[in-house]
């Protein structure tokens, strides 16, 4: 069987969430249709997991290490689709990626995400995300980015990402504009659902680079400077206002 999918995750110093996002993927017998990309950014060397497949020797943050997938899966694979999970996603594995993969051929997604549930009691800010039990897949304007596939297009679209987001908010809103501009859809199943453990390398302290309140103010704040002092900033806006407030209607 042709490889024609590119599985690839981050690990920052939580190598048993790394390791056990892997042996999910590896319940499902569509693995054997998928290459595997695990890459330690910049760990210390006793929290490097164990399915490893790249190391970097610093830590560069969630979006630099997407830019390093994206140029490995643009620049040295044929791959059709690649899927950038969080480590920290919990979800059922068999038949998992054959259903998600189904889905994105039938609906002709280039962005696709499961639906999410948070594993706490504060769910996901953009309810675009949430699963409003469809039995379908909704096409949105807008996805979070705890589990997207993209298409091989959309990829060269956006590598690379914009160094003002190397922290790694914004992601997801500049795939997003870019997708809705190039009039490729942007799909949401309700027939498969992870729970994201959500920010665990925060909530546990395994970030060794800076401390959690310069994190999350950083990032947060170089999103919102970046997009809305960019040709982007009135989609910016109205996908913001867009996943806050959705609601979907049979």
């Amino acid at each position: 069987m042709n490889k024609n999918i590119l599985l690839a995750t981050l690990n920052h110093n939580q190598p048993e969430l790394t390791d056990n996002l892997i042996t999910q993927w590896n319940r499902d017998p569509y693995v054997n249709n998928c290459e595997i990309m695990v890459v330690d950014n910049g760990s210390e060397s006793q929290n490097i997991a164990k399915t490893t497949t790249h190391i970097l020797e610093k830590n560069v943050f969630f979006t630099g290490g997407f830019n390093v997938i994206l140029d490995y899966f643009l620049n040295q694979t044929n791959h059709e689709y690649l899927a950038m999970f969080n480590n920290d996603i919990v979800f059922h594995g068999y038949k998992f990626l054959e259903t998600a993969f189904k889905e994105i051929k039938i609906h002709n997604i280039d962005l696709y995400t499961p639906s999410v549930i948070n594993g706490s009691e504060n769910q996901c800010k953009w309810k675009t995300v949430w699963n409003w039990g469809s039995k379908t897949v909704r096409e949105v304007k807008y996805i979070d980015d705890q589990s997207p596939i993209l298409s091989r297009r959309l990829c060269e679209a956006i590598y690379p990402f914009p160094d003002e987001l190397i922290l790694g908010y914004g992601t997801d809103f500049y795939e997003c504009i870019l997708a809705n501009r190039l009039g490729y859809k942007i799909g949401v199943s309700d027939n498969i659902t992870v729970c994201h453990l959500e920010n665990q390398t925060l909530k546990r302290d395994k970030l060794t680079t800076i401390s959690k309140e310069e994190y999350y103010n950083g990032a947060y704040h170089n999103m919102v400077n970046y997009f809305t002092n960019s040709e982007y900033a009135s989609e910016y806006h109205d996908l913001f206002e867009y996943g806050d407030k959705y609601t979907y209607q049979y």
